[in-house]
């Protein structure tokens, strides 16, 4: 399974607000906020549902309808076919700060200016959404059944999707972000979301693991060394997220399940190591003894 993420809710905004002359982009322009408007309105519901029954699949969904539109409109920003008469502004909910600790409740949402402040948490918001469809997914595979492996399988790439989506915004959405302000949310530092990604590749790999042993044909020095190398990964993690300092700092419970991720898969491998070394063990007074 992996981190259980709490996801953001953003404040409303309509784009023709911002723009000079929408010119013959008008429908484009209100179906984007239409768009944006229904993101709004499923992560707000999500709050008032109950874990168990939430539908993530709805949110990616959600989200993947409403992105093409967002970066058209950055798209038509860039060139000039859009103008601005004044600086695109929106409001995101951080969720990976510690903000109970410093707040004492529940972090008031965080405005920005730059459409790349609002791709940035879009993307965020569906890396999170993929994270949590994949334990979604696990949660429903009986093992033995005939559908267990391709329900593997598909949770496995919910979660490279999702790193994937974690390291585009830290290395193509943050860096073209201009106006970072001083209560920069902790969400828009680059090394959070390459820890994230980081995370998101060991977790399907943890999976690519679960499925392996299932079927019995895999060595347990190769697990062993599997683990380990999901062991690094965690640590790098860790290293990234505890390096961030700032007005905000990352929520100590996901730094806690870091931390513990990478004692865990440490263990896991020298788990292996040690029922290797006893198979080979076995082996040789096998041999010994004949």
């Amino acid at each position: 399974m992996s981190y259980t993420y709490s996801l953001p809710t953003t404040g409303a905004m309509s784009f023709v607000d911002f723009f000079k002359d929408v010119g013959a982009y008008s429908s484009e322009i209100s179906d984007a906020t239409a768009q944006r408007g229904r993101v709004r309105t499923v992560l707000k519901g999500l709050k008032k549902e109950a874990q168990e029954v939430r539908d993530y699949r709805h949110i990616v969904n959600t989200v993947e309808d409403y992105l093409p539109y967002l970066v058209s409109v950055i798209n038509c920003l860039d060139s000039g076919e859009l103008k601005l008469k004044k600086s695109i502004e929106t409001s995101w909910r951080s969720t990976l700060s510690d903000h109970i600790i410093h707040t004492g409740s529940n972090a008031p949402r965080i405005t920005c200016p730059d459409i790349y402040y609002e791709l940035l948490f879009v993307l965020m918001t569906y890396g999170y959404a993929c994270s949590m469809q994949s334990n979604d997914i696990l949660k429903t595979i009986q093992e033995g059944s005939s559908t267990a492996s391709a329900k593997y399988n598909k949770a496995a790439d919910s979660l490279n999707t999702a790193a994937s989506v974690f390291n585009y915004v830290a290395y193509e959405v943050i860096p073209k972000w201009r106006q970072p302000p001083e209560n920069q949310p902790v969400e828009t530092v680059k090394e959070l979301p390459v820890a994230l990604s980081k995370m998101a590749l060991a977790d399907a790999q943890y999976i690519a693991i679960n499925k392996a042993l299932l079927a019995g044909n895999v060595s347990k020095s190769l697990v062993a060394k599997l683990y380990i190398g999901i062991g690094g990964q965690y640590e790098m993690a860790y290293g990234l997220v505890s390096s961030i300092t700032g007005t905000q700092e990352v929520s100590t419970d996901l730094k806690k399940y870091i931390y513990d991720g990478a004692q865990f898969y440490k263990a896991m491998g020298k788990k292996y190591l040690a029922l290797d070394a006893n198979d080979n063990q076995q082996v040789y007074d096998l041999e010994y003894h004949y």
